[in-house]
């Protein structure tokens, strides 16, 4: 047998670079027992802001706020506030991520942020801001208040008659809550379902409380008027001569007050053209429609006047075209409407400057319904021909339909603004007529909260003829609002025709009767909101 040599292989071993790699691997090690040690001595963090879950709810006088749950919260601090938290009403705290604020005020716009809490404080997240959220109105069979409804000593309180029966009515000062008096409802004023409270201070807020028993069926703000100061020109007694105020208006002094009787029909026979400044009012009783103004011809004016006020009058239609039409050179500085209304249908414009140089400087038109005016004759309601102007329109809470023009204004000069706020529209426009027409656009020009219903033309009815901007914040136009030329951009239109969002606006009753149009709370003119 053969014995082979044993052959050696003999390694040559590189103990340098098992040096190196030992010292490598012992780094390392002695690396991450460093880092270890340092995590370890890490302190805890902050907690996370909360995160918000659901948006706020709101179905009474209450709020209910919920957010993400944050793992290491031991509780959380919630807090709301009227006012931006530059003063916080009520702060509770709570270890779930849910809270419910109750007993707030009604109809009170609130905000609401949270924070997490840590075992340690130091550890607390920053405050969180959730959103904010109105609570609803109180649910009231109240009628809200109208500036008719009060004048210097008396107030009158009314409501719908539903569910249980009506006892008393309370009479608080707003400023302190305290008791004013208590009214115990007769028979005869639940069936009315009014009540005048009389031997009250004047300008001056109360807060109404309406009572069923023990129970509060509503409740609201109402402020009496100052009392009329000035020259008081009162024609109240005189009831058997319709023509008294047109008599009148000449030989009384400039800046007088006249008071009509509410009910009554005053006739103006022929035009009466107004040279100095007055005011004419249905007066201050709380009981009767206003007085009315009959007219068979217009109203003019002429030469300088300080302002001309019109305060809570029928305007009627006898024979007249207009309300005024002013054929003299006037510059007026205010010329205001409040709360009144028209009757009858005009043919022309409700007021026209037609004489080079006319002016009104300031137009305010508030809590009005004006209808029927320049469809036959293709004439704006409010109309100033070349060279003169209304300089600065505002017009508030107020409702217009059956019209052609709404405002036409045809001067080269610059006028100064134009505002609509808490408007209902209908019925407007046709034969090629615009809503708007200026030929010189104002500088300042905005409609807000307000409804344009259907045109009267949807094929030859036009928006607003401009070269300016129209600033436009939660103004909705229904689907039957179609302009053909010139179309208001912006504008939010509802899918919806007039005929369903308003309860008969064939008969001028403009109430919102669709529960689901979003601006149903907020837009329009208020006396239809629900």
């Amino acid at each position: 047998m053969d014995i082979k040599p044993l052959k050696l292989t003999i390694v040559k071993t590189n103990y340098s670079n098992i040096k190196h790699t030992l010292l490598g691997c012992l780094a390392i090690i002695l690396l991450l027992a460093a880092c270890k040690k340092k995590d370890d001595l890490l302190p805890p963090a902050r907690l996370f802001r909360p995160v918000i879950n659901q948006q706020l709810q709101s179905d009474g006088n209450w709020i209910t706020a919920s957010w993400m749950d944050i793992k290491d919260a031991a509780s959380y601090t919630v807090q709301v506030s009227r006012d931006t938290f530059r003063t916080v009403d009520v702060t509770l705290q709570t270890d779930t991520n849910t809270v419910t604020f109750d007993n707030l005020k009604w109809n009170q716009l609130y905000q609401v942020q949270v924070r997490a809490n840590a075992g340690d404080t130091a550890f607390n997240s920053k405050m969180s801001f959730l959103g904010e959220i109105k609570t609803p109105k109180f649910p009231t069979i109240l009628n809200s208040p109208s500036p008719s409804d009060a004048n210097d000593e008396a107030i009158k309180v009314s409501w719908t008659n539903s569910g249980a029966k009506v006892t008393s009515i309370k009479v608080l000062k707003s400023t302190d809550s305290s008791l004013v008096k208590e009214v115990t409802l007769t028979n005869d004023d639940i069936t009315n379902q009014y009540k005048i409270i009389s031997g009250l201070t004047s300008s001056t807020t109360y807060i109404i409380y309406l009572y069923s028993g023990t129970t509060v069926r509503g409740f609201d703000n109402y402020s009496t008027k100052a009392p009329l100061s000035g020259t008081i020109i009162d024609l109240r007694n005189i009831m058997d001569r319709p023509s008294v105020l047109v008599d009148t208006l000449p030989v009384i002094p400039s800046g007088s007050i006249v008071l009509l009787k509410r009910g009554l029909t005053y006739t103006v026979p022929s035009t009466y053209t107004f040279d100095k400044t007055v005011t004419i009012m249905s007066g201050p009783a709380l009981e009767g429609g206003p007085a009315r103004l009959l007219l068979t011809s217009n109203f003019d004016a002429k030469g300088t006047i300080d302002s001309l006020r019109f305060e809570n009058i029928i305007i009627a239609k006898d024979n007249a075209n207009y309300f005024m039409n002013v054929g003299n050179v006037a510059k007026i500085g205010k010329m205001t409407f409040e709360g009144c209304m028209t009757e009858g249908v005009f043919d022309n414009s409700f007021i026209r400057l037609k004489t080079a140089g006319d002016e009104v400087s300031k137009l305010y038109i508030n809590n009005c319904i004006i209808d029927s005016f320049g469809i036959g004759a293709r004439y704006a309601i409010l109309y100033a021909a070349k060279d003169m102007k209304f300089a600065d329109i505002e017009i508030n809470n107020s409702t217009f339909y059956s019209l052609y023009y709404f405002i036409r204004q045809d001067n080269n000069t610059p006028v100064s603004s134009t505002t609509i706020s808490n408007c209902t529209f209908n019925d407007m426009v046709n034969q090629g007529g615009y809503f708007i027409n200026y030929t010189t656009f104002p500088s300042t020009f905005t409609i807000n909260n307000s409804i344009l219903g259907k045109t009267g033309d949807a094929t030859n009815a036009n928006g607003i003829k401009s070269a300016g901007n129209v600033g436009l914040t939660n103004t909705y136009a229904t689907s039957d609002c179609t302009f053909s030329g010139n179309p208001i951009t912006n504008i939010t239109t509802y899918s919806r025709p007039s005929t369903e969002l308003f309860k008969n606006p064939a008969k001028g009753d403009f109430t919102i009767s669709d529960n689901s149009f979003p601006g149903k709370s907020t837009t329009g003119d208020p006396r239809w909101r629900p």
